[in-house]
């Protein structure tokens, strides 16, 4: 049974399972397993453990500002498009999400206690290296 809880850290949460489009555009825009949702900032009461398809990761030491944080990781990969009836550029999200924490990297363990409460709290130095930019491919670690 959910209850309430209070985050101490920087509350991250992560889609469980992907999403599909009927499109191949449809489907970069839904959300994949391991996409950031939304972060919360420290003192964020949560329901816990969360409903599926989230899990919850609540990240202890992050060295960024929670302005920082929300920043870069909610970022979108957008495109500029065309408009020729008005000649404007517009831009459009190609990608929901530009980071992503793989799952199948992550130890087994956690993923363990993932998939059995949907939540996981963990220190910066310990995560940092599962987070990758889909765009460049690169870590955080």
């Amino acid at each position: 049974m959910a209850e309430l809880a209070t985050a101490t850290g920087v509350l991250v949460l992560l889609m469980d399972h992907d999403q599909t489009g009927t499109t191949q555009a449809k489907d970069d825009m839904r959300y994949k397993r391991g996409d950031i949702v939304n972060v919360y900032p420290p003192g964020k009461t949560f329901w816990n453990p969360p409903a599926v398809p989230w899990v919850f990761v609540e990240v202890m030491g992050i060295p960024l500002s929670f302005g920082e944080v929300k920043a870069r990781y909610m970022q979108s990969e957008r495109v500029g498009v065309f408009d020729p009836e008005t000649g404007d550029v517009r831009t459009r999200p190609i990608r929901r999400r530009v980071f992503h924490v793989n799952f199948a990297t992550l130890p087994q363990a956690v993923r363990d206690t993932l998939a059995a409460d949907r939540y996981i709290q963990v220190p910066w130095t310990a995560v940092r290296a599962y987070i990758r930019n889909k765009v460049t491919n690169e870590t955080e670690g």
